[in-house]
């Protein structure tokens, strides 16, 4: 049996554990998302009661292709074990220049469907703001299913977004009306949310409630550009990312030393 979402949930046991938390002090949640697709994408979510930021992190579990310095020449290799200190080195330098670089941030209101972002670029000090439209907020069907996701009771719910039917399991536990990526509008924070067809998919990975470590912060006074400004200047970023990278490749002891 489906329930509509304007409907009141479950239980008056619900209403109540509700009605506390709304009375308590605000708090943030700290959630780590995993791309279910890609592991190696983590989404990096910080929620309160009103809105959610959250940016991206790649964390590098492997690399292919590895370069080898050896006999004054240069090539490339996938042997991890012939070349495991070499393997190493360049599993360490890539995961710090990953640590180091800026990733965009994304701030998003529960209620809005406007998303403000700040961009940054290689080679570039300065910091931009690009103001994106997403899709009107979703409609949700609350079904009764449940599932325990990291000690947090959830409940499933299916909406459809761009012509895609996702499943998603949210929990009342944590009173945030967010989720992963652009989901949300759920009467609790979204942990997990598949696409019918199991090609899109985000789980949390883990959770800190309540948070009071560092939070990431939108730059609201940086420069303004047009969706077709920053893919241009993201066109110009991965060109010098990639001049950067062949550099590294002719002279991998340069590269690890930084």
């Amino acid at each position: 049996m489906k329930t509509k979402i304007i409907l009141i949930l479950i239980t008056t046991n619900i209403l109540v554990s509700i009605s506390s938390t709304a009375q308590t002090k605000s708090k943030i949640c700290h959630v780590v998302y995993k791309n279910k697709n890609n592991s190696g994408w983590n989404y990096l979510s910080y929620f309160d009661e009103v809105k959610v930021l959250f940016t991206m992190r790649h964390y590098y579990e492997t690399v292919r292709d590895f370069p080898v310095y050896k006999d004054n020449q240069v090539f490339k290799s996938n042997d991890t074990v012939l070349y495991k200190k070499e393997y190493y080195e360049h599993l360490n330098y890539v995961r710090k220049t990953d640590e180091n670089a800026k990733h965009a941030i994304n701030e998003r209101y529960y209620t809005s469907n406007i998303v403000r972002r700040n961009l940054f670029f290689v080679n570039d000090p300065k910091a931009y703001l690009l103001i994106d439209t997403l899709q009107e907020n979703l409609n949700w069907e609350i079904e009764q299913d449940t599932l325990s996701i990291l000690g947090f009771i959830c409940q499933k719910a299916v909406t459809k977004y761009k012509n895609i039917t996702y499943h998603a399991y949210f929990t009342i536990e944590i009173p945030f009306s967010g989720g992963p990526f652009n989901f949300r509008g759920l009467p609790g924070l979204i942990l997990k949310i598949d696409s019918e067809s199991g090609k899109i998919g985000y789980v949390a990975k883990e959770i800190i409630y309540p948070y009071s470590g560092n939070i990431v912060s939108l730059k609201s006074d940086a420069t303004i550009i047009s969706k077709a400004e920053s893919e241009k200047l993201a066109a110009e970023s991965s060109k010098k990312s990639l001049e950067a990278l062949n550099l590294f490749l002719t002279n991998p002891q340069s590269g690890n030393k930084q």
